[in-house]
Parts: C-alpha cells; sequence; structure tokens
C-alpha cells in the first residue's frame, strides 16, 4: 500500500512539474533579438556598449509587442522613438516594396490615357 501511495505521488509530482514547465514556456515574452527573428543575428548582444545591447533587447521586446497586436506602433513612439523607427524601418524592408526607379523622365512617361487605378508610381510590385 505504501509502494503504491509512493509511486501515485511520484507520478503526479511528474505531471505536475510537466504541465508547469510547458505553462512556463508559453509565458516567455517574445522578442526580436531571439534566433529566428528579425533581429536574431547576435546584433543585441554585439554592439559598442552594454547599455547599447541592453537599448536592443528593450527594443526588441517593444517590436514584438507590436507584431503580436499587444500594443500599436503609435504607442510604440510615445515608448521608444528610436524602437519606433527600427521597428518600421525593419518591417518596411520585409512588408513592402520600396520603391527603386520612378518614371519621372520624360522618356519614360506613357501618351496614352490612363486611370488612377493602373498607375504604378514607380512602386516595385
Amino acid at each position: 500500500m505504501l509502494r503504491t501511495a509512493l509511486r501515485f505521488s511520484l507520478l503526479i509530482g511528474f505531471l505536475l512539474w510537466g504541465v508547469l514547465a510547458s505553462i512556463a514556456q508559453d509565458d516567455i515574452a517574445p522578442n526580436w533579438c531571439y534566433e529566428g527573428q528579425p533581429w536574431g543575428d547576435g546584433r543585441c548582444n554585439n554592439q559598442p556598449t552594454n547599455a547599447d545591447n541592453q537599448h536592443y533587447w528593450e527594443c526588441g521586446y517593444w517590436n514584438a509587442k507590436v507584431d503580436t497586436g499587444d500594443i500599436t506602433l503609435v504607442a510604440l513612439e510615445t515608448i521608444d522613438s528610436q524602437c519606433a523607427v527600427g521597428y518600421v524601418a525593419v518591417r518596411w524592408s520585409q512588408d513592402a516594396p520600396l520603391v527603386t526607379e520612378t518614371a519621372f523622365s520624360t522618356s519614360e512617361i506613357d501618351d496614352t490615357e490612363s486611370t488612377s487605378d493602373d498607375v504604378s508610381f514607380g512602386i516595385a510590385e
């Protein structure tokens, strides 16, 4: 009887430990400095000073909060404007094509009639 109670207690203990470990993993805050994230290339630990490294980690935390929808980019601007600039720079380069050329020279302008729907304004697609 004592042996059965001990086995049952150990089983419950291992199950409880497993559940708590999985909950703890789910509670880890996302951060752009983690491997596989936009800044996961080591830049958060390779700055000239520890203060710069800390700032990257803080911005990585806030930028991830914008990604998950926990805060808005406008809110990030009030928290740390440098983080907001970094967020826009990374997301602009990843999500939106940059203007690589424009059609402002007269040789590139088409004389045919067009509507606003088919004008690309030089934005790469």
